[in-house]
C-alpha cells in the first residue's frame, strides 16, 4: 500500500491496541511519565541472557511470549483452584526491544471470568541491567481454560465466578477489572 493511503487508513480507525483494555490510559506506554506503573500482580522475574537473543542482539519475542504464557498460567490456577489451559493470545504488542541483562518482570491482571475461562492482561516490563526506571515492553490478554485432572474443560468454582460477577463469560463482558480489585 502506497505511504499516503497508508496515513490515511491509520488516520480513520487508530490501530492503539493499549486503549482496547479497560482502564487503560495513555501514560501506560513507555517514555510517557514517570508514574507509569505495572496493572496487576508481579507473576514472574527472570534475567535475560545471551542464550535467549536473535541476530540483532535483542531478546526473541517468542521468549517473551513464552515467559507471560507461564506467568498468565500461575495466576489463572489460582483463580481456577485446578489445572488450566492456553486456548487464546490476543492483542499482543511488542513495545521496546529486550536486551540481554534486563531484568524482565510479568505482571497479570483479572480482565474477566467466565463459566471456564479466565482472560488476563499480562504486562511485560524491564529494568534495563536490573536498575533505573521500569519500562513496558511488552503486552498481551491472555485466555485460559480450566480443565479437569482427564483434560476435559470444567467450570470455574462458583465462588470465584461470583467474585468476577462475568458468570456467563460472553465476548460483550466488561471484563471484572474493578471487582477484582476492589474484592482483593
Amino acid at each position: 500500500m502506497r505511504p499516503a493511503k497508508e496515513k490515511a487508513r491509520t488516520a480513520e480507525r487508530p490501530n492503539d491496541r493499549l486503549n482496547e483494555r479497560p482502564n487503560d490510559h495513555q501514560n501506560d506506554r513507555p517514555g510517557h511519565g514517570p508514574s507509569a506503573q505495572p496493572r496487576g500482580e508481579l507473576a514472574s522475574r527472570t534475567l535475560a541472557m545471551p542464550t535467549d537473543t536473535n541476530p540483532m542482539g535483542h531478546v526473541f519475542g517468542g521468549w517473551i511470549m513464552s515467559l507471560m504464557d507461564c506467568a498468565g498460567k500461575m495466576t489463572a490456577t489460582q483463580h481456577a483452584g485446578g489445572r488450566v489451559v492456553t486456548v487464546a493470545v490476543s492483542n499482543i504488542a511488542f513495545l521496546q526491544p529486550v536486551e540481554v541483562g534486563d531484568t524482565v518482570c510479568c505482571y497479570t491482571d483479572l480482565i474477566r471470568l467466565g463459566r471456564s475461562s479466565i482472560t488476563l492482561g499480562v504486562e511485560v516490563w524491564v529494568l534495563r541491567q536490573g536498575r533505573g526506571e521500569r519500562i513496558k515492553v511488552t503486552d498481551a490478554e491472555f485466555t485460559f481454560v480450566a480443565v479437569a485432572e482427564d483434560g476435559r474443560k470444567r467450570k470455574l468454582p462458583a465462588a470465584r465466578r461470583a467474585v468476577g460477577g462475568t458468570e456467563g463469560g460472553a465476548k460483550g463482558d466488561k471484563g471484572t477489572r474493578a471487582v477484582a480489585e476492589s474484592s482483593a
